[in-house]
């Protein structure tokens, strides 16, 4: 029975499954011993006994300590020191020595060094990067290998300094004047450090482990709760008996039926792990159309957002779960009716149901959902005509909010939709010039680029695959 007082976790469910995943998918690359027998490096003169005053020997001592921790060969590192605004350069530099591979270049910021703390933060990054990227495990293809690299130290012993080094203040006076900054460092929010350093202590069996009281509050807020709700539930998708089962970490591939049977688990994080691998099937899971229909309407509006972005990757065979489409256009949910509306766009020969509703998100008070539903229309053709008012309406609001893209996704849909889309521009500016000419540039634009492409871009909360690039500090 459920309790009023049962643990939760600190993180939603679209973060708690990515932290998960992402904790798995390391230890099957580099090794589960690799975390039990890390070292935690702390902020103390044990670590780091060398005095710092921020010149580059300096940086290249800390720079060696910091490779020593994680693993990584510090004799192949080379260190570069960027302006804060200056562009990274992309060729790496070459070693004189024709026989070993060049040095990998590891670059930090000129504001990251005058904080020792940060400087090992951003080392740890960039070393974590460097080492996924040189095992084979990432390219810069993967949507979250950023992310990754930002989680990468957690796994590795040396999170508290990822976690304490997501907001830096500093303080300056100058006589009777002063003042403060703040940056931001990395991507992922102090709470996934946490949360991943919950899962980090949970796999080691550490049950109050000492090295917490140098996290930063709202990280270790989220690493005692979120080790109070693993011990508690043992929901999660980085368990530590997946360890300790041969095989149990590269397992084969389940089919489209055996993660579809997945989507009825009482785990809000096993539902939407098993729809991110059922989008990776795109048509081939067209056999879980049902249940994935059916997650339309799940409690969770992560699950039921990703459900329909499946339901998209799926395409045309997705058909027989039009019905809960429907309904998931009035959820209370921005994430879900925008799902819904990018997984109408692929059931284009069903205009005759689709198209109204559509027309109707367009004036949706949530702008990702109006975004998702011009998207959707655009597939549809001259079947969309009866939006065009509708669309017109929206492209006068994206001139005037200045939001370009929107404005050129409304015109190439205007476009598509009526053949006469110049006159109806036309006759709807006619009362302001400036409005009507901006309005027909967007229109002469989205008819030289006529029939272009469709892009296949998902709804931001829609729970594709990996998501969002960079979940938001709340």
């Amino acid at each position: 029975m459920l309790s009023f007082f049962s643990p939760s976790c600190p993180l939603n469910t679209w973060e708690k499954t990515w932290t998960e995943t992402r904790m798995r998918w390391l230890a099957d690359r580099l090794g589960i011993a690799r975390l039990r027998s890390a070292e935690v490096v702390l902020p103390t003169p044990q670590f780091f006994p060398d005095p710092y005053a921020g010149s580059e020997a300096d940086m290249r001592r800390l720079m060696a300590r910091v490779a020593g921790y994680m693993g990584v060969e510090a004799r192949r590192l080379q260190l570069e020191i960027l302006d804060d605004l200056a562009e990274e350069e992309g060729d790496p530099t070459q070693n004189e020595n024709a026989d070993e591979a060049p040095p990998e270049t590891i670059r930090v910021t000129r504001s990251q060094t005058s904080d020792p703390e940060q400087l090992v933060a951003a080392l740890a990054r960039e070393m974590a990067h460097e080492l996924l990227l040189a095992g084979g495990h990432v390219t810069q293809d993967l949507p979250d290998h950023a992310l990754i690299a930002d989680l990468a130290p957690v796994y590795l012993g040396v999170g508290i300094f990822a976690a304490n080094s997501v907001l830096r203040e500093d303080h300056y006076r100058l006589g009777r004047r002063s003042w403060w900054t703040m940056r931001r460092q990395g991507h992922l929010p102090a709470r996934i450090f946490g949360y991943a350093m919950a899962l980090f202590a949970f796999a080691r069996g550490e049950e109050g482990p000492p090295w917490a009281g140098h996290l930063r509050l709202d990280a270790a807020s989220a690493l005692r709760d979120g080790l109070r709700f693993l011990r508690r539930t043992g929901d999660t998708l980085f368990h530590p008996r997946d360890f300790d089962t041969p095989g149990r970490l590269r397992a084969a591939p389940l089919t489209a039926n055996g993660l579809a049977s997945r989507l009825d688990s009482a785990s809000p994080s096993v539902r939407l792990a098993a729809l991110w691998e059922l989008e990776k099937l795109g048509p081939a899971a067209a056999e879980s159309v049902g249940p994935v229909g059916a997650r339309l309407a799940d409690d969770d509006p992560h699950v039921a957002a990703a459900a329909a972005v499946v339901l998209g990757a799926i395409g045309p065979q997705a058909a027989p779960a039009l019905p809960q489409i429907l309904d998931a256009m009035c959820s209370t949910h921005d994430s879900v009716r925008a799902g819904a509306a990018y997984a109408a766009g692929y059931l284009a020969g069903h205009a005759a149901q689709l198209v109204r509703p559509l027309s109707d998100l367009l004036t949706d008070d949530s702008a990702e959902v109006g975004a998702a539903a011009v998207r959707a229309l655009l597939a549809f053709g001259t079947a969309a005509v009866p939006a065009a008012t509708k669309l017109i309406s929206l492209l006068r609001s994206a001139i005037i909010d200045n939001n370009q893209d929107l404005a050129e996704d409304v015109a190439r849909t205007l476009w598509a939709a009526a053949p006469a889309a110049r006159e109806m521009v036309r006759e709807h500016f006619r009362d302001d010039d400036d409005l009507h000419i901006l309005a027909m540039d967007a229109v002469s634009r989205a008819a030289e680029a006529s029939e272009p492409p469709r892009e296949d871009r998902r709804p931001d909360a829609g729970g594709s695959n990996f998501g969002p690039e960079n979940p938001d500090e709340t």
